[in-house]
């Protein structure tokens, strides 16, 4: 009898710590999110500033405001500089579980394809070939939308954790 009020209570103190492992995994998963977010965090301005500028110059290209040769130049010594040092540190950033290093390697993807797109389009806007612009173009919208899928998937997983 001795031994089967031990089996039990065995059984039940396993049973109790089983129901906690996930508890544990949720909490260990949601830290390793709160880590990851800091690292984007971390990188984030230099994306925002290169892509900011990107913005602002081709909306001046489009208004006739500013010279192919100038938006050229701004992307050669600002624009990608500030982006590749982006894409370089995001390459960095290391994700601890399957679900962050996928969801990572969304951005890393459309990173490097906004890479190409901004690199193409220097030496595009330098020989005014609107064919070469057309296809630094794609990058940039192939890029543009695997971020955005980064960024909804993100956000799906940061309401999943309660943020």
């Amino acid at each position: 009898m001795k031994n089967i009020l031990a089996i039990m209570g065995v059984l039940a103190l396993s049973f109790c710590f089983l129901c906690q492992v996930p508890a544990v995994w949720a909490s260990s998963d949601k830290d390793a999110f709160v880590d990851y977010s800091k690292s984007i965090s971390g990188i984030a301005d230099l994306e925002s500033k290169s892509m900011d500028k990107y913005n602002e110059c081709r909306q001046k290209a489009k208004e006739n405001t500013l010279s192919d040769a100038s938006f050229a130049t701004t992307l050669e010594k600002d624009i990608v500089p500030t982006y590749s040092q982006f894409v370089f540190k995001l390459k960095k950033i290391k994700t601890p579980n399957v679900e962050l290093g996928s969801l990572h390697k969304f951005y890393i993807e459309g990173a490097n394809s906004q890479l190409t797109g901004l690199r193409m389009m220097i030496d595009a806007l330098k020989k005014s070939d609107i064919g070469k612009v057309k296809q630094a173009n794609k990058f940039l919208e192939v890029g543009t939308s695997k971020i955005e899928t980064w960024s909804s998937t993100y956000d799906t997983i940061k309401k999943k954790y309660g943020f």
